[in-house]
């Protein structure tokens, strides 16, 4: 067998991959948002998935009590969110 040749940026993938079983599918795929930049807001979620402002802010909410964000900035305007820590290991280095 010869050997297999991964990316920097899928390693992450392969040598985590308990960690991204525990993620459902929307967590998996909000991963991308934080390849760059090191916090998002619940717009830019709701624009990956094509929600309405409420239910992105419902769903970065429902994240945050779940364990996978942490509020960043807690204004109500400019609310942003980050990984949480066990998570940013999924993420390269490239911001």
């Amino acid at each position: 067998m010869g050997k297999v040749y991964i990316s920097k940026k899928k390693y992450a993938f392969y040598a985590y991959s308990f960690l991204i079983r525990h993620l459902d599918h929307k967590q998996q795929r909000a991963l991308e948002l934080f390849e760059h930049a090191e916090t998002v807001t619940a717009r830019q979620v709701g624009e990956l998935f094509g929600f309405k402002p409420r239910t992105s802010a419902h769903l970065c909410s429902q994240w945050v009590t779940d364990g996978f964000l942490i509020i960043a900035n807690p204004s109500n305007k400019a609310r942003s969110y980050r990984l949480a820590q066990q998570f940013q290991k999924l993420v390269p280095e490239a911001r």
